[in-house]
């Protein structure tokens, strides 16, 4: 089935070999600089740190680049207090503030779009991992200076904040559940972008163990739970969210032993109950769900030392099956909707690192975008693997329908017609594995209903 699915592919998405991500030019970002984090805030104007590209970043000073007018032009500014630091994370709130986690140097904000910055005093601990929700309601993840990791939430702008606890030696009245000695919710990542996500209340965290970290109130309150992952050896490197019950977990082997492979995922529609398994092709460096859509993610891929796999993969099957878009390398993505996504490497001598900022440019096939949501026909089991049902409400059709399955080119694959039942059911066997659209036809009406191919 496998080998019929990729002549699948081939045949309707010869246009994919080319890229799908436009660079935005070279001169963005400074010769041996990396972006480990870029972010879209919700008024579209796009934010990055950049940090040198070396360890230790000695004499380095980290840069911050925001471009409000989709790219097209970039302004940058340095943070001199932060000297010799790397710049993990940074999260936008608009187009003037934002906060950047600058390891040893601290936690900054700026209001000014990013024309001065200011340590946030309040904070006492080396920032890995900075979001903010909305200009007053933040969380952080740091560490104390003392092996141990804190988690952090802010509800007045970082003026103040609450310490949830640590991942080890937990103290009493904790809001998270402990972890033993050997697992962190640091694991190696080359994309501080897809090594949590979140969505409008919650936030998914993984961990070097291959299992998960989620909040469903802003970071205050925090449930461990176990993946695949786990059975696989594997780490959590990505995390990509649609929401709280619908994501995406990918990983790695774990650091220190990688060996190219391409990066296992898993993608969940009940909150971790049941999984989708999937393959992307390419080393994720960094994953996202695609706004606006059902069931799309992307993953990026990267070979910047030799090893790995580089390449843009898109899914629209949650993560089931995948087609390689191009062979782009980027270690950070990020998008506000389908149409605007932004992705970044580095600027230096590893030739496969495609350099700098760079925009996406690709447009989604119509048919994942739209797709009824009409309650009068249910198809079960979807994803489905040998039979599908069709039930119809008795409200719609009379006598006789029209159906047909379309591919996620639009081509019809079958048609026939037939008399309304409660319930039917066709034979989905000799169909490719993939993204199919069935429509249903009567004299007053067409309802369209997405379903899956396993």
């Amino acid at each position: 089935m496998k080998s019929n699915f990729l002549l699948f592919i081939i045949l309707i998405f010869p246009t994919f070999l080319s890229a799908q991500w436009e660079s935005l030019g070279d001169n963005i970002i400074p010769q041996n600089h990396r972006v480990w984090s870029i972010k879209v805030a919700p008024d579209t104007s796009v934010w990055a740190i950049a940090t040198f590209d070396n360890f230790p970043p000695i004499n380095q000073v980290p840069k911050a680049y925001r471009s409000i007018d989709e790219g097209d032009t970039w302004t940058n500014s340095s943070l001199p207090s932060a000297l010799s630091t790397y710049g993990w994370d940074i999260s936008p709130i608009d187009s003037n503030n934002a906060f950047i986690a600058l390891d040893t140097a601290g936690l900054y904000h700026t209001s000014d779009g990013g024309d001065n910055w200011e340590k946030v005093d309040s904070f006492n601990y080396r920032p890995f991992y900075v979001h903010f929700f909305n200009s007053e309601e933040g969380w952080v993840l740091a560490a104390d200076g003392t092996g141990f990791l804190v988690m952090s939430v802010t509800e007045d702008g970082g003026n103040n904040w609450l310490d949830i606890s640590y991942t080890f030696g937990i103290p009493p009245g904790t809001s998270l559940p402990p972890l033993d000695s050997t697992e962190s919710v640091l694991p190696f990542t080359f994309s501080i972008n897809s090594a949590y996500d979140y969505d409008d209340e919650s936030i998914i965290l993984g961990t070097s163990k291959g299992g998960f970290w989620i909040s469903n109130d802003r970071g205050k309150n925090w449930e461990r739970k176990n993946s695949p992952l786990e059975g696989l050896g594997l780490l959590t490197s990505n995390i990509a969210m649609k929401d709280e019950n619908t994501f995406m977990i990918a990983g790695d082997t774990d650091a220190g032993t990688f060996n190219g492979v391409s990066t296992v995922n898993f993608t969940t529609q009940d909150g971790g109950d049941t999984w989708i398994e999937g393959n992307s092709g390419v080393t994720a460096a960094a994953s996202h769900y695609i706004p606006n859509s059902d069931s799309v993610f992307i993953m990026v891929g990267h070979n910047n030392f030799g090893w790995g796999s580089e390449g843009t993969a898109i899914s629209y099957n949650y993560g089931a099956s995948w087609e390689i878009l191009d062979n782009t390398s980027l270690i950070a993505i990020d998008f506000i909707d389908e149409n605007t996504g932004y992705g970044s490497c580095c600027n230096n001598f590893w030739q496969t690192a495609n350099g700098q900022i760079h925009k996406w440019n690709f447009d989604l096939p119509t048919l994942t975008k739209d797709i009824s949501v009409s309650s009068k026909i249910k198809l079960t089991p979807n994803p489905v693997a040998d039979f599908l049902t069709i039930e119809v409400d008795e409200q719609f059709g009379e006598n006789e329908l029209s159906f047909e399955i379309i591919s996620l080119d639009g081509r019809v694959v079958e048609t026939w017609k037939s008399i309304v039942t409660k319930k039917m059911e066709i034979n989905t066997q000799d169909l490719p594995q993939g993204f199919y659209v069935l429509k249903i036809e009567d004299k007053d009406e067409i309802i369209s209903k997405k379903f899956i191919k396993q």
